[in-house]
């Protein structure tokens, strides 16, 4: 005998620890399939969708869609927010409510909280610094940091999935909607920083959702107001926009997002891999194509987990075909989890159709079926702790109610959160032009002495220009212009206060203010621009000469502005470095 004594013992108890493994497996196995076959239409029609509370409260019509119609999903958007507190206890009421039920399944709760720009919960809750400033650093720890202060607040009120990061490449400096929301240009870059944030998002059992396959990043129009086309060659494809996203669905349990975006070039290259015609899909938008889905992203790239629709409720799709139709078509192409924002009449409509579309479509059936097992596996792990079922119960899910801890709450932006979010603010603040050296002003006493002007639309930043300032400071507030241009009449107003012999602070948002900096920059030499959010903004303004920018209209940012500016603090690296390990 080759195995004698002990070996042979330890080899026996090996074998039947396995054989015990592998057996309770199998029968979790079977009772999960028992328990799907349980699941009636209903249930799994609502599994597959996401829908949006109403208000602040939630409303008669909204609980019948959680009690009658078992929609599975909600997203919560900023117009169901108003503090933290009320947050709090709509989503509880909502889980509460789907708990309640026979089935016991809990619900998915998603917001977009990506840091600086996009953040639908803003007042009361920490916002980090924007993508793409800290992808200017280059700094893994700043992009593990912002993620563990999104998460770890977004787990607090209840929230469980954030569609975040966005892994879309800047390849397009006119393209505002990706802008700031993007780490940058270069994929290795983006994978680096991105995989961060994925990490600190699952340690706090949040699960994110990297977005917008096959990425918006090159296109410059909004998808939401029209389809966009990448006419790219595969090869460029495959290097540069699709890169990010293939290496990042590799390691990590994260989702996906499909974006409102054909690409022709992907679905000729399928051509010649599966040898059909496919000449029909060309300009269909991603999240309608079961090639760029099923043929590339599923069995070609192998990527077997969530994947969520962008909102459905758009112009561009409207227009192309009904709302149930578009649920039904994106369900029908391989997304799991459609978003749909309508009002729970419609919501009712929807479902009946998608009902109607069960029955009678053998291959929707199917897929439906396969989609319910990927949302409830999603389910068990993200509620693994509250999830109160042994191996061998006869339940899937056996969750208590969510009681009430309003005391968790003071946890949200405390102390701590303040100041980690302020250093990350003031270290991604980006000196982007200093031509005549006026930054730090506090080393120049010469424009220390002088009076300052300051034009914002943030009036916050008043009292943090008067902290340095003690010569007369002159408050011209404007309004945040984006949609509008500013009139002839506002610009009078503004260049009749400037004085030439003052120094200028000036912020902006858009480049609907490119002629008015210009006429402030021509009227005074010492302008001194804050650019909030694109950087597209400012490049083509040669004429200023001192510019900082922040990549977010944040009202922390902001400030780390005004402190760099005039303050430059010298605020080591270590010291975040320590937080990161800490925390």
């Amino acid at each position: 005998m080759i195995f004698k004594g002990k070996y042979k013992d330890i080899i026996f108890i090996f074998l039947v620890f396995s054989s015990l493994y592998y057996f309770i497996r199998i029968y979790q196995n079977y009772k999960f399939s028992e328990f799907l076959v349980r699941m009636s239409v209903d249930y799994q029609i609502g599994q597959r969708l996401m829908v949006a509370p109403e208000g602040y409260v939630m409303t008669g019509k909204f609980r019948e869609l959680l009690e009658k119609y078992h929609v599975g999903n909600i997203k919560i958007y900023g117009h169901n927010f108003q503090d933290k507190k009320q947050l709090y206890d709509l989503i509880r009421n909502c889980q509460n409510t789907a708990l309640a039920d026979r089935k016991n399944i809990p619900l998915l709760v998603a917001t977009d909280q990506e840091g600086g720009w996009i953040a639908h919960l803003r007042k009361g809750f920490t916002i980090p610094p924007s993508n793409q400033a800290i992808g200017r650093t280059g700094k893994r720890h700043y992009a593990y940091l912002a993620a563990k202060l999104i998460a770890t607040e977004l787990k607090t009120v209840g929230i469980n999935v954030n569609f975040a990061p966005v892994v879309d490449l800047a390849l397009n400096r006119k393209n505002w909607v990706i802008g700031p929301r993007s780490f940058g240009q270069d994929p290795d870059l983006v994978v680096e920083l991105a995989s961060e944030s994925i990490k600190a998002h699952l340690k706090q059992d949040v699960l994110p959702v990297i977005k917008h396959y096959p990425s918006l990043g090159r296109n410059e129009a909004d998808p939401h107001v029209s389809f966009l086309t990448n006419k790219k060659d595969f090869r460029t494809l495959l290097q540069e926009d699709l890169k990010p996203f293939n290496e990042l669905l590799k390691g990590y349990e994260n989702g996906l997002m499909i974006g409102n975006v054909s690409v022709p070039s992907l679905v000729k290259h399928m051509e010649t891999v599966d040898k059909n015609n496919y000449w029909m899909w060309y300009y269909v938008p991603a999240v309608f194509s079961p090639i760029i889905i099923q043929h590339y992203l599923i069995k070609m790239n192998h990527y077997y987990g969530l994947i969520f629709s962008d909102e459905m409720n758009i112009p561009p799709v409207k227009k192309m075909m009904s709302i149930e139709m578009a649920v039904y078509r994106s369900m029908k192409s391989g997304v799991d989890i459609v978003l749909v924002s309508e009002p729970p009449e419609k919501i009712v409509e929807i479902i009946q159709y998608l009902k109607r579309q069960y029955l009678a479509d053998p291959q929707f059936r199917n897929q439906t079926i396969g989609s319910v097992k990927k949302i409830l596996k999603y389910k068990s792990i993200l509620f693994r702790k509250r999830n109160k079922v042994r191996y061998f119960s006869s339940k899937n899910y056996d969750i208590p109610l969510f009681k009430k801890y309003y005391s968790k709450l003071d946890f949200i932006d405390n102390a701590r959160f303040k100041e980690l979010n302020y250093l990350l603010s003031l270290n991604t603040t980006d000196l982007y032009r200093n031509a005549d050296n006026l930054v730090p002003l506090k080393s120049r006493p010469d424009m220390m002495k002088k009076n300052f002007i300051l034009i914002t639309s943030k009036d916050s930043l008043y009292q943090e220009c008067r902290k340095y300032i003690k010569t007369k400071l002159t408050f011209i507030r404007m309004e945040p212009y984006f949609s509008d241009d500013i009139n002839e009449t506002e610009k009078d107003r503004i260049l009749s206060q400037i004085d030439p012999g003052s120094v200028v602070i000036m912020t902006v948002l858009s480049r609907k203010y490119k002629e008015l900096v210009r006429a402030v920059s021509r009227k005074n030499r010492n302008l001194i621009i804050i650019n909030l959010l694109h950087k597209h903004n400012i490049e083509d303004m040669k004429e200023i000469r001192t510019i900082l920018c922040t990549y977010s209209d944040n009202t922390v940012q902001a400030r780390a502005a005004v402190d760099y500016l005039f303050n430059k603090p010298d605020v080591r690296d270590d010291r975040i470095k320590r937080e990161y390990r800490e925390f």
